[in-house]
């Protein structure tokens, strides 16, 4: 019997052991990940995160606040009128700023309420239903008298400081009693399923990580990008983060599969560089700064006051002319690597002065010196992933299309100092070539990835087939049910089965402009060909891929339905429910798991407005809830309604309609006959501003795709590049308006105005800032947004209805 129970033991043992070799990924030679993730190769750990009710409640409140507080489809929700982000005296001031109350006709009490400034919400409500026969959920709904925060941390910052944390992997099980769980992530903050930080205590640890970061990759139909870039990175040995996938609950709700990483911290600097501090760590974006090198702070708080050594980095960065200056205080190999990778996988949101990017400050002890070394992170626009990056582009293509050779930063020109210095915008750069080759030897080449993107993506698949299965009510784990939809919300299994191959997907123009996701293996094998080619490169290592090997090329998954331009399909039951409103205002239905268009319902003809099927809006003081091309809407006892147009004489252009007298009236549309306008709350043609000529696209602002400046006193044509039409003034190319290129008689009129304005957008009168990244700039669906980006950024217009700020190194 003992006999029996030691050999029972020993195939145990063996099996553990074997399991455990099995787990381990052989991708890595030399492995120096943190534990965490040596021991998550191929095995998904589970963070389970304990919170009390009211954090647990608030967790949700935003989201709830969007549904709640549609104006078009309204439900009461006092938490939404009473939280931190509402003050109701300011509401109540709004109210009568907006005439919606007529502030001489209070009494004497409800008149002290207000004066002392700390009205209560039943205070609030007495006043509403007493001078309105509004009920409060409708009042405080659609005039937009609260305004909900954004989903940018500086506006909305959710974090509980004292939640717990069970870590479950393979039945081992640890307990945190104590840790900082917070919402995470940058601009993909507005999707449905949010991004989530895990933060353990100074004495705690989990497997050599006390900071953790759950992204829910929510732009990458494949799931793996971001993996397998981090992979790529680590086989490389460059200083970056390491990745792998887990589940997450939140007080037991199963809260989806999630991209699980560390980050740039004091556990990752004390691994990698043996400091035990993190004084020497530098965070970089573009709002610490406006140089074009770097903007960084030192990334401990408590250090940022008395820090000098960043400012000296960039003084010493200013003055240095050679390459020999350069490496005595820059990393020059660690930086020219991460060129040579960001071009192969297509990292193009790693722009050195804008964001993606840390720094470290290397003190080495053998001699003395301090070296600055560039640490890159956040890969899931990789591979083919949005834009129109084409992966026969050579190293030089692909950067100066990427605008990292040169670039414009509020109109003035810029050369990228380190790439002068560097030779890296030189065409035939052979240490460039050689290091391609080296990459693609090591570890770009379709041989070693194709094997580890099939591993990765048969064990996530599982995974990935519950998290974008809907449940019974029309729900996918985790995922928030948001006012405004993304198609990004909503990609199938059957996209990430697709998109892991040689499939690519496109998006229509409510997504991102020009988007295609390419299929991962078709940006691998065409950039390996590729790379191999323009570089002359021996690529014998990988011959069985080359131009022998030949795949059955799918056709792509578009999403392109465009019922009433809506850019999706029509609902086709017959009374549809209204279940969201998407970024460009379309009211959307659900069917079949899939977002479909809902034709406005149309009113009785009795009583309506004009040629129109709807009735006409009873005042011109109403609050305008959407404009499309058939005028203003409102909304009247529940219902829609269109405010009367006042048509003019031929004043302006021919048309019926005057011309504005406001230089600072907002732009809010634009179709054949010119730029529209809202003045005393009747359309007018917007003169002031030159628009700029492309084929089809009218409406583009006057930069055109390479950010040439209209021209100002010419049409003459001189050249065409990438469809746009040239001029030249003061020896620079200039874009021609497209007023050159409409009737004889009208030109005239329109000379004259291109002569005495000025291409420069006036600032709007309504706003004292402009819009942060990736905020709306303007639109039909956003009339009172700033129509100008904060520096870096330009205001992106996506379609007729939203415009967004992107970074000024993407407008292509």
């Amino acid at each position: 019997m003992y006999i029996l129970l030691l050999i029972y033991i020993y195939i145990l043992f063996y099996f553990i052991v074997a399991s455990s070799a099995l787990a381990k990924d052989d991708f890595f030679e030399n492995d120096t990940r943190a534990e965490l993730f040596q021991k998550t190769d191929y095995s998904v750990p589970s963070f389970k995160i304990t919170i009390n009710d009211d954090d647990y409640k608030k967790l949700f409140l935003k989201v709830q606040c969007e549904e709640d507080m549609d104006g078009r489809n309204y439900t009461r929700n006092d938490d939404c009128y009473t939280t931190p982000w509402v003050n109701l005296n300011d509401v109540m001031e709004k109210a009568f700023d907006y005439k919606l109350i007529n502030k001489s006709h209070l009494m004497y009490n409800d008149l002290e309420i207000i004066k002392n400034k700390n009205i209560t919400l039943s205070q609030f409500e007495r006043i509403v239903t007493r001078y309105t026969d509004e009920p409060l959920e409708k009042f405080l709904s659609i005039h937009n008298l609260i305004k909900l925060p954004s989903d940018d941390k500086e506006s909305y910052d959710y974090k509980v400081k004292k939640a717990k944390l069970t870590f479950e992997l393979e039945g081992d099980v640890k307990e945190f009693s104590s840790v900082t769980f917070s919402i995470g992530g940058k601009s993909t903050r507005k999707f449905g399923k949010q991004g989530y930080n895990i933060k353990l205590d100074k004495k705690s640890d989990l497997y050599g990580r006390r900071q953790i970061r759950l992204r829910a990759e929510s732009m990458d139909p494949s799931l793996l990008r971001d993996k397998l870039s981090y992979d790529i990175c680590n086989a490389l040995d460059l200083p970056t983060l390491s990745a792998n996938y887990a589940k997450l609950y939140i007080n037991g709700k199963y809260m989806g599969f999630y991209l699980m990483r560390d980050a740039f911290k004091a556990n990752w600097v004390k691994q990698n560089f043996g400091d035990e501090s993190s004084k020497n760590l530098y965070t970089c974006d573009k709002k610490y700064g406006n140089s074009t090198f770097f903007n960084c702070v030192n990334d401990d708080e408590d250090n940022r006051e008395t820090d000098t050594e960043f400012k000296t980095f960039i003084q010493r960065l200013e003055k240095v002319k050679t390459r020999d200056e350069l490496e005595e205080f820059f990393d020059t190999k660690t930086f020219i690597k991460w060129q040579v990778v960001k071009y192969l996988i297509a990292a193009w949101d790693h722009v050195n002065y804008r964001h993606n990017v840390f720094l470290y400050l290397y003190h080495d002890k053998t001699n003395g010196n301090n070296k600055w070394i560039p640490l890159l992170y956040d890969f899931d626009n990789t591979f083919g992933e949005y834009f129109t990056y084409d992966p026969s582009y050579s190293f030089y293509n692909y950067f100066s299309y990427n605008q990292e050779f040169n670039f414009k930063i509020n109109g003035v020109k810029y050369n990228n100092t380190l790439f002068d210095i560097l030779e890296l915008n030189k065409k035939d750069n052979q240490e460039v070539k050689d290091l391609i080759r080296e990459v693609m030897i090591k570890v770009f080449n379709p041989k070693l990835l194709f094997s580890h993107a099939d591993k990765l993506r048969n064990f996530i698949d599982p995974y990935v087939k519950v998290d974008r299965t809907y449940d019974e009510s029309n729900h996918l784990p985790g995922v928030f049910k948001r006012k405004i939809q993304y198609r990004e919300d909503h990609f199938s299994y059957d996209d990430f089965l697709a998109n892991s191959e040689y499939t690519p997907i496109y998006l229509n123009e409510s997504a991102i402009k020009d988007t295609v996701i390419h299929g991962i293996k078709e940006w691998i094998i065409d950039r390996f060909r590729n790379s191999c080619r323009l570089n002359n490169i021996n690529c014998s290592f990988g011959t069985e891929y080359l131009n022998r090997f030949s795949v059955e090329r799918p056709d792509p998954i578009k999403y392109d339905y465009n019922y009433m331009k809506s850019g999706y399909k029509k609902c086709t039951s017959e009374n549809p429910e209204m279940k969201v409103i998407d970024v460009t205002g379309n009211a959307l239905g659900l069917e079949d798991h899939e977002w479909c268009f809902i034709k406005p319902m149309e009113e009785s003809t009795e009583s309506t407005c004009g040629e129109y099927n709807f009735k006409c809006c009873s005042s011109y003081n109403t609050n305008i809830e959407a404009v499309d091309s058939t005028g203003l809407w409102s909304i009247e006892l529940g219902k829609w309604c269109i405010m009367k147009d006042k048509k003019k004489e031929k004043k302006c252009r021919g048309l019926s309609y005057p011309c504005c007298s406001n230089k600072t009236s907002k732009i809010i549309l634009s179709d054949k006959d010119g730029d529209w306008a809202l003045e005393n709350n009747a359309w007018c043609l917007y003169t002031f501003e030159i628009k700029c000529w492309s084929e089809n696209h009218e409406d583009l602002p006057c930069c055109g795709k390479f950010l040439y400046n209209c021209c100002k006193n010419t049409c003459k044509l001189v050249a065409i590049q990438d469809k746009i039409q040239l001029g030249i003034e003061n020896g620079e190319y200039c874009s021609i308006p497209y007023s050159c290129f409409e009737k004889k008689e009208e030109t005239k009129t329109k000379t004259t105005t291109i002569t005495t304005t000025t291409t420069k957008k006036s600032s709007p009168t309504n706003n004292t800032r402009c819009a942060h990244a990736y905020e709306p700039c303007g639109g039909i669906n956003y009339p009172n947004s700033p129509t100008c980006c904060e520096t870096g950024y330009y205001c992106e217009t996506k379609n007729k209805n939203y415009h967004q700020c992107y970074p000024i190194t993407h407008y292509h």
